[in-house]
């Protein structure tokens, strides 16, 4: 929770700061951005093209973060310096974002107090390992006494279910996926059929997903990499529902009002997975029991 006497700050221009290319982390920035919209006169992004899909239905601006190297980030402090922005909320946590602003020469920088990054920060928060993400980024404006109610991201749903069960049996880390057996063994009790089954991932999960299908369902199909963010939203949009692990796509289809089961880590469950009436989160560690309930659950809720 934020501590000390917040700050004030007038109506100006506001830079949210995100990770540059992590889909989850922007997909939970939404509600502190729907805070900051609200408040102030114009909210401009500073993350990974490749992401802007996620925030075409928000009236924000735009900018790209600096590449790599002195001359990169010279030209991106005039550039900073040029928009005139008042404030900078940074909800990526590194000590490299807060010293990009610190350089740009933002007056009023807000941040959590992260990698021994207090000192370039005007309004240093405290960060919580256990609680919601969500609710520590909201902290951010908290701390500078916005009034920020506690919500779930929301994202407009793009196209009608369509019946099928989208499943992403991969993920950038090995870790990161969901447990394969006892997935493989709920969809076998549901008798779900491979028809009514796709599996879906960016480029580097074309061969998991090939091994998955190979293993416990290989009639579905196979869409991974074959679109980019903005396709795969369309995508994910028209599930019936969407199994995953710890995914940036599990919270993009979440956000949509798609009907999720999500496996993480016992440790990571409590502050990233979505607690919603249609969404599930499992540990890495359930049994084929508790799959097979959750996942006639999130059908159910279709």
């Amino acid at each position: 929770m934020p501590s000390g006497r917040p700050c004030r700050l007038p109506v100006g221009r506001a830079l949210l700061v995100l990770k540059p290319r992590y889909i989850g982390d922007a997909v939970l920035s939404l509600p502190l951005l729907d805070c900051l919209l609200a408040a102030f006169d114009s909210v401009s992004i500073c993350a990974s093209e490749a992401l802007r899909p996620i925030f075409r239905d928000r009236s924000c601006g735009w900018l790209s973060p600096p590449e790599p190297g002195l001359a990169a980030v010279l030209r991106w402090r005039r550039l900073v310096a040029r928009e005139g922005f008042h404030s900078a909320f940074l909800a990526n946590r590194s000590f490299r974002s807060a010293l990009q602003v610190r350089l740009a020469g933002v007056p009023v920088r807000i941040g959590h107090r992260t990698e021994a990054r207090g000192t370039l920060l005007t309004v240093a928060v405290p960060y919580s390992s256990i609680r919601p993400e969500v609710e520590c980024l909201l902290d951010l404006a908290r701390a500078c006494g916005l009034e920020c109610s506690t919500a779930s991201p929301v994202l407009p749903r793009l196209e009608e279910p369509d019946g099928k069960l989208r499943v992403q049996p991969g993920a950038r880390h090995p870790w990161k996926r969901p447990p394969w057996s006892v997935l493989g063994e709920a969809l076998s009790r549901l008798r779900i059929a491979d028809s009514e089954l796709e599996l879906v991932g960016g480029p580097a999960e074309v061969e998991s997903c090939r091994s998955f299908a190979r293993q416990f369902c290989p009639g579905a199909s196979i869409v991974a990499g074959k679109t980019d963010l903005d396709g795969i939203r369309g995508v994910l949009s028209s599930s019936r529902a969407f199994v995953a692990g710890d995914t940036g796509l599990v919270h993009l289809a979440a956000a949509m009002g798609v009907p999720t089961l999500a496996f993480l880590s016992p440790r990571l469950a409590p502050k990233w997975g979505w607690h919603e009436p249609t969404n599930v989160t499992l540990t890495s560690e359930a049994s084929a029991d508790e799959a097979a309930e959750a996942l006639q659950r999130i059908l159910d809720a279709t």
